[in-house]
């Protein structure tokens, strides 16, 4: 694995940092290092999140070599393919957010300005989270998707995959419609032309080009029942969304209400197939009910707070299920590409489930005591 060491400073903390050159953001590698050395973390091993796409999980091994944290600096896509190095391993993630939705560090309440992250990070506190885990997967963008034609065993909850079998997400896995949303906002030529508009613009094309997709969902542990009881969903969705992190839409700063970051439990949302008119002007009604141009969402500046509930957001499409589960197995008529983290890194059938051990992620002791007033209800 391509690797540049440095001295650690005396008394100060040793970190990985892991950094995509894809991320939105103009400060590059070199700043940040400084600005981490300025505030007592020691950069002592540096790498690109694509060293890490055929590797075996390196969380364990970074901890053993002596290294204190590791920094995801990057946009989603990069924090989910950190947090499957880490999980398991208590050796704690800091987010740096360089990309341009960062919804798992906004659902940290983390500001999205780097000088500001990095002041946090200086006074952070360890939170233990849930991640998602799916099987089977990878790490690599696309090397899994429905293109590439590979053939998929069968999936079972009973199997019982091994912990580090697949990879994690942090923010959500989907398949339907934010599957297009996702080939076109990332574009990098359409990001260019469109600057900020991208997302709402990506976000009404994608809806005229949708086809609605037939799954079945075999869900184990729903919340209430006994954790291997089986039911069975067979629907026609827009939309399957299975959610670990609140905050969705990037700067739009949408906030999904009651999602616990600890429960042991996934928020699963099917959004089903209605006439495609009534959509599109449900998701212009949404569009028009966000700020345009909203601030820093974070708890260091309450006046600032502009993160929209998703309750009386115009989200009442009809068709919407939304329950908590275990694990589900996600089958389609078709191969369909899934994406984790806003990036395709799958494709049906899927195993999906909290993963059997934890992460720990690094935020401000304001930011914990919001999250797990939350989580604890």
């Amino acid at each position: 694995m391509p690797a540049q060491r440095a001295d650690a400073r005396a008394g100060g903390e040793r970190a990985v940092l892991v950094s995509s050159p894809a991320a939105g953001s103009a400060v590059g590698v070199e700043q940040l290092v400084e600005r981490l050395e300025h505030i007592g973390v020691s950069v002592a091993l540096r790498l690109l999140v694509s060293d890490l796409d055929h590797t075996q999980p390196q969380g364990a091994i970074w901890r053993d070599a002596g290294y204190d944290l590791v920094i995801a600096a990057g946009g989603d896509g990069t924090v989910g393919a950190v947090a499957t190095q880490l999980v398991g391993s208590g050796l704690p993630m800091a987010i740096l957010p360089l990309g341009t939705a960062n919804d798992v560090a906004r659902s940290f309440y983390l500001p999205m300005d780097v000088t500001q992250a990095c002041g946090i990070l200086a006074a952070a506190v360890p939170m233990d989270i849930d991640v998602g885990q799916v099987i089977p997967g990878l790490v690599e963008p696309g090397a899994y998707s429905v293109a590439h034609g590979e053939a998929t065993p069968a999936l079972t909850l009973v199997d019982d995959p091994s912990p580090l079998a697949g990879v994690c997400f942090l923010h959500t896995l989907t398949l339907g419609l934010n599957v297009e949303f996702a080939r076109l906002a990332t574009d990098v030529q359409r990001r260019q032309r469109l600057g900020s508009l991208t997302y709402a613009a990506s976000a009404l094309e994608a809806v005229t080009r949708y086809r609605p997709v037939d799954v079945t969902l075999h869900i184990f542990g729903i919340e209430g029942t006994g954790a291997t009881e089986e039911r069975v969903i067979q629907s026609r969705v827009v939309q399957v969304s299975v959610i670990n992190t609140p905050v969705f839409g990037g700067k739009l700063g949408v906030r999904l209400p009651d999602i616990s970051l600890d429960d042991r439990l996934l928020d699963f949302m099917l959004i089903e197939a209605v006439d495609v008119q009534q959509l599109r002007q449900t998701v212009r009604h949404l569009l028009d009910s966000i700020i345009q141009e909203p601030g820093q969402a974070h708890p260091a500046s309450q006046a600032n707070q502009v993160e929209q509930p998703l309750e009386g957001m115009g989200t009442h499409l009809p068709g919407i299920r939304r329950f908590r589960a275990r694990a589900a197995v996600i089958e389609t008529a078709e191969a369909v590409d899934v994406t984790l983290d806003g990036e395709i890194r799958t494709h049906t059938p899927v195993l999906v489930r909290v993963g059997p051990q934890g992460l720990r992620v690094l935020t401000s002791p304001q930011a914990k005591r919001l999250l797990t007033r939350t989580t604890r209800g």
